[in-house]
């Protein structure tokens, strides 16, 4: 069972549902999708998690990364992978009908003779339940304002769904800012944090 001091899914999925006035679901219904609101309470709450992941933060951003080419001189990607950046490199994913893998733009192959080892900073997508509970926070907000506005409408409750939004913003830029230790002059992949304006 859950840690309850660790939001859940459900909750997450429950908090997106009474942004309309809709009662709580159970598990159950999750799981089995019987509900045309919580499947797309529970859609747009991914879709979320996957737009402020892509991002890239502390929590889910690596850095001196190494890729090693397989028997066949190919990079594969793991499904969880959403962005590969590395210096010297012009690189990016693309999915080839069996596997996504890493394409040498430079060259214009998706074939490497070498391992990839100049500090790769690979961003990760992760579950909803394994990130820390300001992101948690914010992707819930924002993913009620969104079910909000595609279900009802209100220009009213937008407004104060919007205020919630940036307050838990500001909460997981305070919490990304306390947590990493990287500067500019020590992380090539901290530039992408510094550039990262608003995504509201």
């Amino acid at each position: 069972m859950a840690d309850p001091t660790t939001a859940t899914k459900l909750q997450a999925v429950n908090t997106i549902l009474s942004a309309i006035g809709e009662l709580p679901t159970t598990q159950g219904v999750l799981d089995a999708g019987s509900s045309a609101d919580v499947s797309m309470a529970e859609q747009i709450l991914d879709e979320v998690n996957r737009e402020v992941q892509m991002e890239g933060w502390h929590f889910n951003t690596d850095s001196k990364i190494t890729f090693t080419p397989n028997a066949s001189n190919l990079i594969v990607v793991p499904d969880n992978v959403v962005r590969i950046t590395a210096s010297g490199y012009d690189i990016t994913i693309r999915y080839t009908g069996t596997a996504r893998q890493l394409y040498n733009k430079t060259d214009n192959t998706y074939e490497f003779l070498s391992p990839l080892t100049e500090e790769a900073v690979v961003v990760y997508l992760f579950d909803f339940y394994g990130i820390p509970e300001p992101a948690k926070r914010y992707i819930t907000i924002r993913a009620a304002r969104l079910f909000q506005d595609r279900m009802v409408g209100s220009a009213s409750h937008h407004k104060f769904s919007e205020r919630d939004e940036f307050k838990a913003l500001l909460d997981l830029k305070e919490y990304e800012g306390s947590t990493a230790r990287d500067n500019i002059f020590s992380d090539v992949g901290v530039f992408n944090i510094i550039k990262r304006g608003s995504i509201l």
